[in-house]
């Protein structure tokens, strides 16, 4: 009988496939057209973007806290039914006051539904946390196949129809989420990971601890407690100096490879290729977390896009720009996997939400800023490699950042 947790990540991903397909990678399908109808300046479409995409840093404590009090089914629920009224709404604005009003909402309210899918993860597995994030992140590669069908219909049917469409979608997501459990498998009369309740007495089994020097580890640690740890603050500042350097590139590929040449369909296959090539990253990374030490894992995927910044940032052949592509996208998913499945080794699953909220709280400033760097960029030299290329800066500290993240004691 197949655990009902993996169930639940296959539901997840659809979800996360089809929201973050529109929300995280579609955005960008939008700069030009709006560039060209209202002609705003790229920095000042990047503001309104960026605000919407720093929401889910904004509101993780409230959605962190929300999952571990009220359910993260209903979480779910609740950031779906608003991003998509709010999606449909994008459709009806006629000036930039109202499209920096629209986004200053999506700022205010929770929109995102990830913290609390990631939420649901953590609390169904264990043994096989890491394995089960790589598969929950999966829908994040996915998302690869929204923007050609997206950029389609904007250049068919114009960015007003697509912003109606994208938001319908999203909220025809709502009854898929009816499958996720408010709580973790105890309550339920089920074990994380599928396991039997006879398995329970043997916990070297049960939580495989390779040695006892990392028993302390696997205490439950409350924020406060994670504040305290050195190792916290490292993970979370590498984390946000990659985050504002992936956020600069994603928001901005598709307008750069239109600037280098590529017609627009093909501008969005680039998209599809940096995500469907993290699917390498996002399950690959997950194994290699449950195997190896998790902060040189994580650090890996600093270095492997650090290269495919480098290498794409300077091609403009199209099968060296996809080569290049297909090189960073397994580092971005890594990225991603790797956050999740180091917090969960270094300081449980009981206090995961609230945990992973304020991480997502203190990264949302370089999620913020990192976009409109690149817009401003471009808005004075007219062309995007002056703002890709000092982005290898931030990785090259992460790298370090992450290596100096030990585990904490207790």
């Amino acid at each position: 009988m197949v655990f009902y947790g993996w169930w639940m990540i296959l539901v997840m991903d659809i979800i996360y496939m089809i929201h973050s397909g529109l929300w995280y990678y579609g955005l960008s399908a939008f700069i030009i057209p709006l560039t060209q109808e209202f002609v705003w300046t790229r920095t000042e479409i990047s503001l309104g973007i960026s605000l919407s995409k720093v929401d889910s840093g904004i509101d993780g404590p409230i959605v962190g806290w929300m999952s571990d009090h009220i359910g993260t089914r209903w979480t779910t629920i609740f950031c779906l039914a608003i991003s998509g009224v709010l999606f449909i709404s994008l459709s009806l604005i006629n000036s930039l006051w109202s499209f920096y009003a629209l986004m200053l909402i999506i700022f205010v309210l929770p929109t995102s539904p990830f913290t609390a899918m990631a939420t649901a993860v953590a609390q169904w597995f264990d043994r096989k946390a890491g394995t089960a994030m790589g598969l929950y992140s999966i829908g994040g590669a996915l998302t690869g196949l929204i923007s050609p069908v997206l950029v389609w219909i904007i250049v068919n049917y114009g960015w007003r129809t697509a912003c109606t469409l994208a938001g319908t979608f999203i909220l025809l997501c709502i009854p898929l989420s009816f499958t996720i459990k408010n709580y973790g498998p105890e309550h339920y009369g089920l074990l994380p990971d599928g396991e039997v309740k006879e398995e329970k007495s043997n916990p070297q089994r049960y939580t495989r601890v390779p040695d006892p020097a990392q028993r302390e580890t696997l205490r439950e640690f409350t924020l406060r407690e994670a504040l305290k740890d050195k190792s916290y603050w490292l993970i979370t500042i590498a984390y946000s100096l990659s985050n504002f350097a992936t956020q600069a590139i994603i928001l901005h590929l598709l307008p750069h490879l239109i600037n280098i040449g590529f017609e627009p369909g093909l501008a969005a296959l680039g998209m599809t290729i940096v995500t469907l090539s993290s699917a390498l990253g996002r399950f690959g990374f997950g194994w290699l977390g449950d195997i190896f030490k998790k902060r040189y894992v994580f650090a890996l995927s600093f270095a492997i896009m650090l290269v495919g910044c480098i290498a794409f940032t300077n091609a403009s052949a199209p099968w060296a720009v996809f080569l290049a592509l297909a090189t960073f996208g397994p580092g971005m998913g890594g990225m991603f996997v790797s956050r999740i499945s180091i917090q969960r080794e270094y300081y449980g699953r009981e206090h995961w939400g609230i945990t992973q909220g304020f991480l997502m709280l203190i990264s949302s400033v370089p999620t913020f800023l990192g976009p409109i760097y690149a817009g401003w960029m471009f808005d004075n030299y007219g062309s995007y490699v002056p703002a890709f290329m000092p982005l290898t800066l931030l990785w090259i500290t992460a790298i370090v950042l992450m290596v100096m993240a030990r585990p904490p004691q207790r």
